[in-house]
């Protein structure tokens, strides 16, 4: 059976910019470091199909990637407290200055974000889209605590921060 770091391995891949975890696929502890040495180019990583994160996942995750143009973070469920995950993205978008659209949903851990987080996300100069999704839950018959992911955990006050941050790059909010 052909692993995907086998087909990587082939030359061809040594220019791929942008890259989406299929969904459902197992990440080891290094799956971020080898992705690193055979996509040297990457710009654009795509972890929403990525299952089953953890902090030394996320850890390997800042180390291996400093020049992503675009990061989709998608649902990040994992089993540590939602202040650890926070810490671990404050850290990633950190390790990315050069960030120009940033997404993640938070419907796993309570959907609030850090301060720290946030200005973070407030401090990426070249920041043109930001997308922040988390659960809000509606009235269903057949499951009465049906999440519906809307835009709920965006306050005023977070927005004129990022605003005002990124106003000369920022497009879409």
């Amino acid at each position: 059976m052909t692993t995907l770091f086998q087909v990587l391995k082939q030359p061809r891949f040594r220019l791929v910019r942008s890259f989406s975890v299929p969904y459902r696929t197992p990440i080891g502890c290094k799956f971020f470091s080898k992705l690193a040495g055979h996509l040297p180019c990457l710009e654009k990583l795509d972890l929403a199909g990525a299952k089953k994160m953890d902090m030394a996942k996320l850890r390997d995750l800042i180390d291996s990637f400093t020049r992503l143009r675009v990061l989709n973070v998608g649902d990040l469920y994992m089993s540590q407290s939602g202040d650890a995950l926070q810490q671990a993205l404050t850290c990633l978008v950190r390790a990315n200055p050069l960030l120009e659209s940033f997404e993640y949903g938070s419907s796993y851990h309570g959907g609030g974000m850090s301060e720290q987080l946030l200005h973070a996300i407030a401090a990426l100069r070249h920041l043109k889209s930001l997308r922040l999704l988390g659960p809000t839950y509606r009235f269903d018959e057949r499951w009465p605590t049906c999440p519906d992911r809307r835009w709920h955990n965006i306050t005023l006050d977070f927005l004129l921060k990022i605003l005002r941050a990124s106003s000369p790059t920022l497009e879409r909010v």
